[in-house]
Order: structure tokens, then sequence, then C-alpha cells
């Protein structure tokens, strides 16, 4: 419901989603968005983006959404060969490892005043463990370290759940 709200609040067209999994977040957003918007949305498994498509299909939306299936790197690569428009919000939500390369991508691709939300910002606590050497929880520490820091951006962790970090680009 948070993401539907600022989709609404900042008029958003073109929504990315790196990461559908079963396709929740992409169904929520395919519903705020006007009537001419567009989910893109990325993953890397068929079964569940196959079983997202039902649910899409059932709420009217599935016109409004196109899946690409593929490693995210690649797909964002294509896109900007293909000089595809730049994106009103960005979700990320695949492996936590790629974060910071989704980011970078995301900030390069993104509208002014677009949104960057990005989920399990804070991995069950653990990314507030110095010690914690598990390679996830590392890669989200600096992954909200390099966020924070970015001058191009406000920015704030919205502590519901795990945690979904939100940023403005301004």
């Amino acid at each position: 419901a948070l993401m539907a709200i600022l989709l609404k609040i900042m008029g958003a067209r073109r929504y990315l989603e790196i990461g559908t999994f079963t396709g929740y977040s992409a169904l929520t957003a395919a519903l705020a968005l006007p009537p001419d918007g567009q989910v893109v949305a990325i993953d890397l498994n068929r079964g569940y983006t196959e079983a997202a498509k039902q649910y899409w299909r059932a709420a009217n939306v599935a016109d409004k959404i196109i899946v690409h299936l593929g490693p995210a790197k690649d797909v964002l690569d294509q896109m900007i060969a293909e000089k595809a428009p730049p994106f009103d919000f960005v979700f990320i939500d695949a492996e936590k490892v790629g974060y910071p390369d989704y980011f970078e991508w995301a900030i390069a691709n993104l509208q002014d005043g677009g949104v960057i939300a990005a989920h399990n910002a804070f991995r069950g606590g653990g990314i507030l463990d110095s010690n914690n050497r598990d390679e996830t929880n590392q890669a989200m520490q600096a992954f909200n370290r390099l966020v924070a820091q970015n001058p191009m951006l406000i920015s704030t962790i919205f502590p519901a759940g795990d945690g979904t970090l939100i940023a403005v680009k301004n």
C-alpha cells in the first residue's frame, strides 16, 4: 500500500521492478498507475512470473505489465541499448549483492523527482551487527551507506517489516 500511495502522490506513469517473484508489488503498482501507465518487471524465474500473470489477468492489469526474464543486469543493459525512456519509480527486490549495481542504474535512468525503493533494508536486523560477516548483510550495509551518502538523493528507511529504503532523486 505504501508504494501505491507514493505512485499516486507523484503521478507516476512508468514503474520498474527488479525482482518480481510472485508479482504482488507489480500488481499493486499496476493498480495504482493511470490507465496508460506501464510496469516493467524483471525476474529470473519463469515459474514465479507465470503464476504472477494469473493474478494480473484476474485484476485486469496484465496489459500494463511487461515481463523480462533473465539476469537483471542483462535486461537493464538491453534497456539502455534500446534507449528506453526514464522511469518514475524503481523498486529493487532481487539478490541483495546486486543492489549497488541496480541502484547506480536506477539513478541514471530515473526522472528528476523519481523514487527508488529497495526492500529488505534491515535484513532482519543483521545490518546492525558490524561483526556479521554474512555476504548479504554486508552488501545491504554497503548499499544503505551508498544511498545515504549520495548528494543527489533524499533518503530514509521506512521501518515497517524488514525495512524499505526510499530515496527521492533531487
